[in-house]
């Protein structure tokens, strides 16, 4: 019981809140490091212009700020990737660092 005043400002706070696990939960600088080395053979990854992706495949930036791709769009296309995006076997942190990386180009300009 003596946690409960604890746990009780964390709540009012908004820290356990699950907006705050979800912003929290992921490392966009590790995401945007994935995305360089697994994805930009395909997909422009950064915002900056003349990225290396193709015509094919959209841009990380365009999916970011697509508000029907949200995060579970994304962990959808990556845990089940379909052609001609090859299957990736991500752990659960490395697509948390993705997912952050997209929250962070969907909040740029």
């Amino acid at each position: 019981m003596r946690f409960l005043p604890i746990l009780t400002a964390c709540l009012s706070l908004g820290l356990l809140s699950p907006q705050a696990w979800a912003q929290q939960s992921g490392d966009a600088k590790q995401g945007a490091g994935l995305a360089r080395d697994w994805c930009a053979s395909c997909h422009v990854v950064g915002t900056e212009p003349g990225g290396r992706g193709t015509d094919s495949a959209p841009s990380f930036a365009r999916i970011a700020r697509d508000p029907a791709k949200g995060p579970d769009y994304v962990r959808g296309v990556l845990n089940a990737p379909h052609p001609p995006m090859p299957f990736m076997p991500l752990s659960r942190a490395a697509m948390n660092d993705l997912v952050a990386y997209f929250r962070e180009l969907a909040a740029k300009p």
